[in-house]
């Protein structure tokens, strides 16, 4: 069990990573597989990735694709001194994944389900959603303890059918995520959130080539965490507002309620070539604020984010005699200000950027899959107030290679190898050796002082029948510095009708 909780965290890691690169083409080429090979294997759906591409842009969906039903079961278990400042130092999860794909009169649908039970995740003292590096507004503390949770989410992505002879279609995307944890230990924090995000658009299809589409979206969500309503004394609380501006209170019970709503307008444009290959773009302008409230009876100002998102994502697929290319890459960034509850003035200013890229070559008759996945990030933020800046950058490579080493009947051993490289480029933290500012910035300076070296092993036994595929698999992942490193390891028991 132990391992594939392992597993099942590596998997998210995996994910984190490498985008949107654990699945195939699209299902059209799937369809055209079948027909065209007769014996697609089913190690293509798992390596490719324009299932994930449907779940993300369902514009891309088409009435011919196959249906299909996929669930995984998995464990996962990481730990490791290798993590930024704030990040989780040990994670144990179990999770059940499915996902599918229906045809209904003229809609097109793709439903995706997650449930993750996070066993144990040691982190510092930290409510608000982890990865979270442009909200200064944190709650904290200077001791690391175990939490432990659920979350939730549910993905409902569909394209209908064309009207006005074939040129006009509607398609949309609806997502919900829920999540709840608590720390064992006192104070005992309570956390929870939800969001939910919905996408409505339409396309327009001036020929048979070429498509294009507009749409709307809207993202809200809200973070609430509560203290000390088991807490025996009172407990001494920072609130961060900046780089290096904080203040400590002292609590017999607190609560807080972060409110967050997103606005985009995004274009869609897709191309289809003579010989089958497809290209598509997605562009996104949007606006997102934050509104930060402490207490329930009379709530206090506890700060404000307002910033500006954008991206643009990419996606191509070549067929080739003997292969098929497919790439994804993707921009994505934003920028915005915070307004200090305190001082009542913008005392803090930040700005990320982020490329990354997915390269993946598969055979067709070899069963065999090449990937080569890039990413490079920038952060800048700005603390008026203390006087000081934070600039990090750096650059990722991971390149694997999945191959069948072993073919019998309708059963087949694959493994896939892997390595890379973590490349810190120009990078400050601002200076502090005493209390909260030790506490955040020095795991930072540790992470970003020098390269990491990272080596990946999967392996997994397919079996196949006529009507469904089974997979029991297995990850591992070790990344190295110096003497700091952090490992991962998932184990997952797949089915597919």
């Amino acid at each position: 069990m132990k391992r594939v909780k392992g597993l099942l965290r590596w998997l998210v890691f995996s994910l984190f990573f490498t985008t949107t690169s654990l699945t195939a083409f699209t299902l059209d080429s799937l369809s055209l597989k079948n027909e065209q090979m007769g014996d697609f294997h089913p190690i293509q759906y798992f390596l490719r990735q324009d299932i994930s591409w449907h779940a993300a842009y369902p514009f891309l969906m088409q009435e011919t694709q196959t249906e299909f039903y996929r669930a995984v079961l998995s464990y996962a278990k990481g730990g490791g001194m290798l993590v930024e400042s704030l990040k989780p130092e040990a994670v144990k999860t179990i999770g059940f994944y499915s996902q599918s794909r229906k045809q209904l009169g003229s809609w097109s649908l793709q439903g995706d389900f997650h449930y993750t039970r996070q066993v144990e995740i040691v982190r510092p003292f930290l409510l608000q959603r982890l990865g979270n590096q442009t909200n200064p507004f944190l709650l904290g503390q200077e001791q690391t303890s175990p939490w432990s949770g659920d979350l939730v989410a549910i993905n409902l992505s569909g394209n209908a059918a064309r009207y006005k002879q074939g040129k006009l279609g509607n398609f949309f995307l609806v997502n919900y995520q829920v999540e709840t944890s608590s720390m064992d230990a006192e104070p005992r924090p309570l956390y929870h959130r939800n969001e939910y995000q919905i996408q409505v658009g339409q396309n327009f299809r001036p020929n048979v080539q070429t498509e294009i589409g507009l749409a709307g979206r809207i993202l809200k969500g809200n973070e609430e965490n509560q203290l000390g309503v088991f807490a025996a004394q009172e407990f001494s609380l920072v609130f961060m507002r900046g780089l290096n501006t904080f203040s400590r209170n002292a609590f017999q019970s607190f609560t807080r309620n972060q409110f967050t709503e997103e606005l985009a307008l995004q274009f869609y444009g897709k191309y289809t070539f003579s010989n089958s290959s497809m290209v598509f773009v997605a562009l996104k302008n949007g606006s997102r604020s934050a509104t930060i409230r402490d207490g329930i009876a009379f709530p206090l100002d506890g700060g404000s984010l307002r910033g500006n998102t954008y991206s643009i994502h990419s996606g191509l697929i070549i067929p080739f005699k003997a292969h098929d290319y497919q790439q994804h890459l993707s921009w994505e960034g934003s920028n915005g200000t915070a307004l200090d509850p305190v001082f009542q003035a913008i005392n803090y200013h930040f700005g990320t950027r982020t490329w990354q890229g997915v390269h993946t070559l598969s055979g067709k008759q070899a069963n065999q899959v090449a990937e080569l996945y890039w990413s490079f990030k920038q952060q800048s933020d700005e603390d008026l107030a203390a006087g000081t800046q934070r600039r990090f950058s750096s650059l990722y490579f991971l390149a694997s290679n999945a191959l069948s080493v072993l073919n019998y009947q309708n059963a087949s051993l694959f493994i896939r190898p892997g390595i890379g490289m973590f490349l810190p480029q120009s990078n400050s933290f601002p200076e502090g050796q005493l209390g909260i500012a030790q506490f955040v910035h020095h795991p930072n300076r540790l992470f970003y002082g020098g390269n990491h070296f990272e080596g990946q092993l999967a392996c997994w036994l397919l079996l196949r029948s006529e009507k469904e595929s089974i997979k029991l698999g297995a990850d591992y992942s070790y990344r190295t510095q110096r003497s700091r490193s952090f490992s991962f390891l998932q184990v997952n028991l797949s089915l597919i009708l």
